[in-house]
């Protein structure tokens, strides 16, 4: 995706990628069944990018591509929306998916099932606001509904600190 065009998501389920020069939107995507709460566009190519929903699915999107969604990943079996969503920087293959429920899931594309699972050991109810990559991919950091930041090492998948 050029500077020219960005892309969006909606409560009304849908998606949408607008040409910024004439604020108009010039494409629609559909297919999730519920309101669209998070959007990542991979770094290294404005093409892809992937949404999650309360629907309790993510999806990545190619917008190349004739049908743009190419992969829809299985409800969440917990039976939590998913609420923010980020791709591992420089790889297109990993996604951090972030849930209602304060889990966070590490998703290589290349499988059917999550590769990892981040979650406090302690019973704690508290959504994922957005979550960051560090440069190296190695720390994950997730921020939470309640206003704070938990740094996740990815190898031990355990809390930094």
């Amino acid at each position: 995706m050029s500077p020219s065009y960005f892309v969006s998501c909606s409560n009304d389920s849908t998606i949408n990628l607008w040409e910024a020069e004439q604020n108009r939107a010039i494409m629609r995507f559909m297919g999730h069944e519920n309101e669209v709460q998070a959007l990542d566009v991979f770094g290294m190519d404005g093409n892809i990018f992937t949404t999650g929903s309360s629907d309790l699915t993510f999806r990545v999107w190619d917008i190349r591509q004739k049908r743009a969604c190419f992969r829809v990943f299985d409800k969440n079996t917990e039976g939590t929306g998913i609420s923010a969503i980020k791709f591992m920087p420089e790889n297109v293959n990993t996604i951090a998916v972030g849930y209602e429920d304060g889990t966070v899931k590490i998703w290589d594309l290349r499988c059917t099932e999550s590769v990892g699972k981040l979650k406090e050991k302690k019973a704690v109810y508290d959504g994922i606001k957005s979550l960051q990559f560090s440069k190296s991919g190695r720390l994950l950091f997730s921020a939470h509904n309640s206003n704070y930041v938990k740094i996740w090492d990815l190898l031990t998948e355990d809390t930094v600190g």
